[in-house]
């Protein structure tokens, strides 16, 4: 059976997300203030995920006050490995956060991304992708190694032995 029947087959299984909350940090006219928020990460499919890195090299060479801006007419200055990853593991985070109500819905619309950036920790973008990973393993067990599940298999029976 090719790939199109099968997925016109059915309604295959619901993705169910991992709900997360955080807090973020925000101005005010009564200076920083720090908000919960609650989320639903999502995973990003490959071609949302390819989008965001390309998202994550024009926001570098785009955005007023980077160092790494194109100016017309001069070369382009080089953007350091970390920082490109850095700026890719936000993108990422823009694809995968989406409302905790509707899930259908991403969290951070366009106006918001600059004061998403703004207010986490690199602790907080840390702990976001680890519990992004943690989902994907979740969601696609096939993606484990097997080093990976064994691990996973061993706290199972610890947990159901009440170790």
């Amino acid at each position: 059976m090719q790939l199109g029947a099968i997925l016109d087959a059915g309604d295959g299984e619901p993705l169910v997300g991992r709900d997360i909350d955080f807090r973020i940090k925000k101005q005010t006219g009564k200076g920083p203030r720090i908000v919960r928020v609650k989320a639903r990460l999502m995973p990003v499919g490959e071609a949302d995920r390819q989008q965001s890195k390309r998202d994550a090299l024009t926001y570098l060479r785009t955005t007023a006050g980077s160092s790494y801006r194109k100016v017309e007419g001069e070369p382009e200055p080089p953007i350091p490995g970390d920082v490109l990853g850095e700026e890719r593991s936000y993108q990422l985070l823009r694809y995968a956060l989406h409302d905790a109500d509707d899930p259908s819905v991403r969290l951070l619309g366009p106006a918001d991304y600059e004061r998403f950036r703004q207010g986490l920790t690199v602790e907080q973008v840390n702990w976001l992708g680890r519990e992004y990973d943690a989902l994907i393993e979740e969601q696609y067990p096939e993606t484990l190694t097997p080093e990976r599940r064994k691990q996973l298999l061993q706290k199972l029976a610890d947990d159901a032995l009440g170790k």
